[in-house]
């Protein structure tokens, strides 16, 4: 055996593969592969819509899923998270108390009124439990004081038979036969008829001193009752002044805030108005500073213009004043008027020169 390294021919794997294409049994699996991927294009393409509802079914369900999910996990989570458990608590607690808080601050008469209603139907509860007390108090004095009358009927019967006893047993040894056996039967008789009345004197003494120690806490107890009940009344009369005092002290009070709210809307303003009043008051400044800047402008081009319009006239001016001047000298003439010859009255030219009419006045000028 030859231990020495070989080569792998790779062409010959690929020309062998080439090969089984090329048989019968390759070229039918290829028209069988060709087929199958015609057939499942085709049965995609015309179940398209079907897939894609079959496909966006799964998406809308796996969504479903993980909102429900979601909402569940929320909604527990102050089950199995203590952070959150924690912030629930704090939250409420803080909501109940900016509730009272707020609910004290608008109605506070309302409280101490509510106060006092809920003392006096305690007190009311407390009236009923007195009643009750006393009708229970009476009873046990009644009770007693039946008992009592009891011992004393049963200790006058239990006398009466003691002396019937006395008067048996002194005829017995006098009688004979069947009176004598009869008088032992009423001796007998009369003995039971004792024992029975003395039996129920003790139960009655038995029972007074029961309700006696019944009777003795009752009486305490219903005087500490009246005690409070006259307290509850004295402090439902106290609640109730110092809520009349309150209501009249808090009218005042309000009263006060309202004037002050007024006094302070006078002196502060409305903002919004305020703001108004601002832009109103910067577009009057803002009109007032430019119409000011135009009349600047305005008064500083027309002084320009005007002084222009002096130096340009005093120049014209000027010129003519030696033109008349020299007509002054020339033709001997009034200084204050020139006439033309021929009776024609001067022409003014546009520079302010003076010329006569006459041709040859013209050429005298020349």
């Amino acid at each position: 055996m030859s231990l020495s390294s070989q080569t792998p021919n790779f062409s010959q794997s690929m020309d062998a593969a080439k090969n089984f294409w090329s048989t019968k049994q390759g070229s039918f699996g290829g028209k069988v592969i060709i087929g199958g991927i015609i057939a499942a294009g085709a049965i995609i393409f015309f179940n398209l819509a079907a897939i894609m509802n079959f496909l966006s079914g799964i998406v809308w369900a796996g969504a479903n899923l993980i909102i429900a999910s979601t909402v569940l996990a929320v909604l527990t989570s102050p089950i199995w998270c203590p952070p959150v458990r924690f912030l629930l608590r704090n939250m409420v607690q803080s909501s109940i108390r900016w509730s009272y808080r707020k609910f004290v601050q608008k109605d506070p008469i309302g409280v101490l009124l509510n106060n006092r209603d809920i003392v006096r139907d305690e007190l009311g509860g407390l009236e009923k439990a007195v009643a009750q007390l006393a009708g229970s108090k009476q009873g046990l004095e009644t009770d007693i004081q039946t008992q009592m009358d009891l011992i004393r009927d049963n200790k006058a019967k239990t006398d009466a038979c003691a002396r019937k006893i006395s008067d048996l047993q002194a005829s017995i040894p006098k009688l004979t036969g069947n009176a004598r056996m009869q008088a032992g039967l009423d001796l007998q008789q009369v003995g039971y008829t004792k024992q029975t009345y003395e039996q129920a004197a003790g139960i009655a003494t038995q029972t007074i001193n029961a309700e006696k120690g019944i009777l003795q806490q009752t009486d305490k107890m219903y005087d500490q009752m009246c005690r409070l009940r006259n307290l509850g009344d004295f402090k439902v009369q106290s609640l109730t002044m110092q809520a009349d005092m309150y209501t009249k002290q808090r009218k005042s009070i309000l009263a006060g805030q309202k004037g002050l709210l007024a006094a302070g809307r006078i002196i502060k303003g409305d903002p919004h108005q305020l703001d108004l009043m601002d832009m109103a008051i910067e577009s009057l400044n803002n009109e007032t500073a430019d119409t000011i800047g135009a009349m600047k402008d305005f008064n500083r081009n027309i002084d320009k213009y005007l002084t222009n319009m002096d130096i340009e006239n005093d120049a014209k001016g000027a010129g003519g004043r030696d033109v008349f001047a020299e007509l002054e000298h020339k033709l001997a003439l009034p200084p204050e008027s020139i006439v033309g010859i021929g009776g024609a009255m001067p022409t003014v030219t546009d520079q302010g020169v003076v010329i006569p009419s006459d041709n040859d006045y013209m050429k005298f000028l020349k």
